[in-house]
């Protein structure tokens, strides 16, 4: 059996794919390739949390604020999957893993290695998939995720804080470097995250594509699938006034204040609030802050050719400012009312 593990990275379409794959999973097991439910539904970030070396944000949300805390709570795992993949081995052709946080959390080349001899156990061959999505474009995506959590910070502070060469999370020369010294260059199959380089302009016709197991894409269902939509303009205000005004951690705790939530899904659902482009005027010296790294990446692991599109500072949001702060001080009389 050959094992397919795609890492992400995050902010590069993995929710749509993994909808996508586990709304057709009967389909690929008929074709030969197992999807794992163990693993955590649709992400799989249990595999990732397993044989993480460290306490993430994760763990500490669950709970689990020691290793001795994690191994507990993992204390069944390492052999039930075990027993999945020993039993997939016997009737699949490929063992599909997918989960982005394998790129942000599996940081150490020893973590890397530790899961590679685990799958090593099982299968004859593996290959990894990762898409790399232009630094700048992915940090803004991260944003909005950030804004939906506890983020408090404009987009310009929160870009400069985040998207550094220094973040191995948008290191990708780290990344690929990683990821091809433990399972070979050869096994690794880079792609970039960019509609005009898809395959057929779409990531599911392109992920086929990389996955490489003769999977028939007329026996799929390519209806639309729940993804998580990037935030407009004025949406983003939004979300950034009410964890200024609502915290999203209870005071002192990791407990969620309901109210913070509850009045973002009602913001959410404003058609009013759709309005605008989420873009940093600085958005080209954020790219630029990575130009040595994505050089030595392509010269690394894509044959020299620079495949990132282009990244210009404009101001170009389609918002009156305005219209900005009036959604602030609306959201702020709103605050007052929530009980």
């Amino acid at each position: 059996m050959r094992c397919v593990l795609h890492i992400g990275t995050e902010k590069t379409g993995t929710t749509l794919l993994q909808e996508w794959l586990y709304r057709n999973r009967e389909a690929l097991h008929r074709q030969g390739v197992h999807l794992s439910t163990r693993l955590g539904n649709k992400n799989n970030f249990y595999i990732s949390e397993f044989f993480q070396s460290e306490i993430d944000d994760w763990a500490r949300g669950a709970g689990l604020f020691t290793l001795a805390d994690k191994a507990h709570f993992f204390r069944n795992f390492e052999e039930a999957i075990s027993q999945e993949f020993r039993r997939a081995a016997a009737s699949y052709d490929v063992l599909l893993i997918t989960s982005e946080f394998l790129h942000s959390r599996l940081s150490r080349r020893g973590d890397i290695a530790r899961l590679a001899d685990f799958l090593s156990g099982f299968c004859t061959e593996i290959d990894v998939i990762c898409y790399f999505r232009e630094q700048s474009s992915m940090a803004t995506s991260r944003y909005t995720t950030e804004l939906l959590r506890d983020c408090m910070l404009e987009l310009d502070d929160f870009l400069r804080e985040d998207a550094r060469p220094a973040n191995y999370y948008y290191d990708f020369k780290a990344i690929a470097d990683n990821w091809s010294a433990v399972f070979g260059a050869a096994s690794c199959h880079f792609r970039i995250y960019d509609r005009e380089r898809f395959i057929g302009r779409d990531i599911r016709t392109d992920f086929l594509a990389a996955l490489g197991a003769g999977v028939d894409p007329e026996a799929l269902d390519y209806s639309e699938v729940p993804c998580n939509p990037a935030l407009k303009r004025l949406q983003a205000e939004a979300m950034l006034a009410v964890n200024r005004a609502i915290p999203y951690f209870m005071p002192g705790t990791l407990e969620v204040d309901a109210r913070n939530l509850r009045l973002k899904r009602q913001l959410l659902c404003l058609e009013a609030l759709r309005k605008g482009v989420l873009r940093s005027p600085s958005a080209g010296d954020i790219a630029a802050r990575f130009g040595a790294i994505n050089e030595a990446l392509f010269d690394c692991h894509f044959d020299g050719a620079y495949l990132f599109a282009a990244v210009e500072n404009e101001d170009q949001t389609g918002i009156d400012p305005c219209d900005a702060g009036l959604v602030r001080e609306t959201v702020e009389r709103l605050v007052a009312t929530v009980p």
